[in-house]
């Protein structure tokens, strides 16, 4: 279909009325320009579930040039939102901003100078701020804050424009959907979740029947029972790919057995509506593909389904989940360790199948006394121990097992008996508690310091406060350093972050712990500079160990030193060598900050 371009312009002093509601960039300082002038253009006609690209153009109509400000705002969704939309139907009434709550992670923030007579243009998909319901005629309007400050007398300047949605014939949708699925880059991805209108949902289904497992994400943004079952058909796909991508759509969709009205995995977007399309109906065929995917060889499939029966199952299916979880203990294991370890979570399809198991518990399924099996079983029986709503054992055989396995492989087994270990923790598992601080499986090692912090016994203060020098890992560090703070560590904790310090990838880290900890600062919005030479990142390290020395008794009684105490000086932030960018800066309100602010 031909597309036809149409912009209307408005000056930017319009009637209240005729503004949005956007707030000003933080730290806008310029007023709106009186020469500025905002126009939208939009394609004039245009199929539902096409691209609708829309460009914003902002011009300078007067004699003197104006800064605007952009950017900033598009890492997460790929498409700007500072800008805002607004759109109404030809009865008035505005449609819901599909952009609401998107991740917004920043970005890098930019200015442009727009001269006498020259123009500016901020480009977007106006799919990614609206859903059009259907046929119809519709108004858009769009303002970006620009960077400007705004009041009653100068409002931001709003462009606005019309668009006419037409439908497609089921032809057209097909040849649509049969493009979108022709790849899988980024902007096709976009596309087909974009899509969200039933009349795609046979031709995406035919898609997805065919293997192309591109096609569900589109099924995926369809509302309504028709589209949960085909997700739920799909399961049975001989395409493994189709299978997992229908799958994880049903993840998001399903309620919990527990709570039939909430979503059993809630997700960073309001996704309780969701839950709306489940019947009861459709629970036996999901709990089945759920243990024929417990079955697969393919670790992510196995994690499906033991996702399905953390959200709906029940004991029966305890026995099948159980040897899921003997064959993924069986199977190879690595050391979690170095960069990019992940310690929060068991290796997959582990924490999947943990997850089920608790869920299980959580119903009212338990092992029994006289449950035999392997280290599955153990291992389920380390989660009742750990479990606070359950007492423990009448016999003390458990404590056996939870001695005899805390130092067993795979890691992920012998978590868990740390994990169970009961605090405050007693002279009987103080050892197996002061191995595992040694352990050279991080997730392990993390488990153990959060236990050592409940245990009571300053004997560990020594060994957390030795993990913070010597491990390197975020999850670790933290874990460490707040076990041993809540044991009573103070001097030696901060004496521990101070040789953090002169690792360049840590030392913001570790700055932050030292400032927040030591000196009276009421704020924990901080940023700072890791740019430092070696000798640069010691002569920190060194300021700090002096300010501990000459601070050292009132840190031992858990004082913090005020921001003007001659000893907090400026090397402890670098702001000697670096005033403009310091390894850390603190900002305690609106306009203070700790170091100061210094001019350029």
């Amino acid at each position: 279909m031909k597309a036809f371009l149409l912009s209307l312009y408005l000056l930017p002093f319009a009637d209240a009325g005729d503004t949005l509601v956007i707030k000003a960039e933080h730290g806008a300082k310029s007023p709106v320009p009186a020469d500025a002038e905002v126009s939208l253009k939009l394609p004039e006609k245009v199929r539902l579930g096409d691209a609708i690209p829309g460009t914003f153009t902002v011009r300078n109509t007067g004699a003197e040039p104006f800064t605007i400000s952009t950017g900033g705002d598009y890492r997460g969704t790929g498409f700007p939102l500072r800008l805002k939309i607004r759109v109404t139907d030809a009865q008035g009434g505005g449609l819901p901003d599909a952009s609401e709550g998107l991740p917004d992670y920043g970005g890098m923030m930019g200015s442009e100078k727009i001269e006498r007579g020259a123009a500016f243009d901020i480009t977007f998909p106006l799919v990614g701020y609206v859903t059009f319901p259907g046929a119809g005629i519709y108004t858009v309007e769009a303002c970006h804050d620009l960077g400007w400050l705004v009041d009653e007398a100068r409002p931001h300047p709003v462009g606005k424009a019309r668009i006419e949605i037409v439908m497609p014939t089921a032809d057209e949708a097909a040849a649509r959907v049969r493009d979108l699925c022709a790849g899988d880059d980024r902007e096709r991805l976009f596309q087909l979740e974009k899509l969200q209108n039933g009349v795609f949902l046979p031709a995406l289904i035919r898609q997805a029947e065919a293997g192309h497992a591109i096609a569900v994400t589109g099924i995926a943004g369809i509302s309504g029972t028709a589209a949960f079952e085909a997700l739920l058909h799909l399961l049975e796909n001989p395409s493994a790919d189709v299978v997992k991508a229908a799958g994880n759509s049903l993840k998001w969709r399903m309620p919990s057995l527990s709570a039939p009205d909430k979503p059993a995995f809630p997700s960073w977007k309001d996704n309780s509506a969701a839950v709306k399309d489940w019947d009861p109906k459709y629970r036996e065929a999901l709990l089945k593909s759920a243990l024929a995917l417990l079955r697969s060889k393919d670790s992510a499939a196995v994690e499906l389904g033991a996702s399905f029966i953390q959200a709906q199952g029940d004991a029966s299916q305890a026995s099948p989940l159980l040897e899921a979880t003997q064959t993924a203990l069986d199977g190879p294991w690595e050391i979690r360790t170095g960069k990019g370890a992940n310690v929060l979570d068991p290796p997959p399809p582990l924490r999947s199948l943990i997850a089920a198991i608790d869920a299980l518990r959580g119903r009212g399924w338990s092992l029994g006394p006289n449950t035999a099996g392997g280290t599955a079983v153990i291992l389920a029986q380390f989660r009742e121990l750990a479990d606070p709503a359950l007492p423990r054992p009448a016999t003390d055989r458990w404590k056996q097992a939870l001695l005899a396995f805390s130092d067993a492989n795979p890691p992920t087994f012998r978590q868990n008996a740390i994990l169970a270990i009961p605090t405050p923790v007693s002279d009987e598992f103080a050892p197996a508690l002061m191995k595992a601080l040694e352990d050279k499986d991080w997730g392990v090692l993390r488990a153990a310091c959060e236990v050592a912090g409940k245990s009571g016994r300053s004997a560990f203060i020594r060994p957390l406060c030795q993990i913070v020098e010597t491990t390197h890992e975020t999850f670790v560090q933290s874990a460490a350093s707040s076990s041993a703070f809540a044991l009573g560590a103070r001097v030696q904790l901060w004496n521990a972050w101070c040789e953090v310090v002169t690792d360049q990838d840590f030392m913001s880290d570790a700055l932050r712990q030292l400032a927040l900890g030591t000196i009276d600062i009421k704020s924990g919005s901080s940023g700072g500079n890791s740019n430092f030479t070696r000798e640069e990142r010691f002569a920190i390290r060194d300021a700090w160990r002096e300010f501990i020395r000459k601070n050292g008794e009132r840190l031992a009684r858990g004082e913090r030193v005020p921001t003007d105490d001659p000893s907090v000086s400026l090397a402890l932030t670098g702001s000697d060598i670096s005033p403009q960018n310091p390894a850390v800066r603190f900002q305690l309100a609106y306009d203070k900050h700790w170091p100061p602010l210094t001019a350029p």
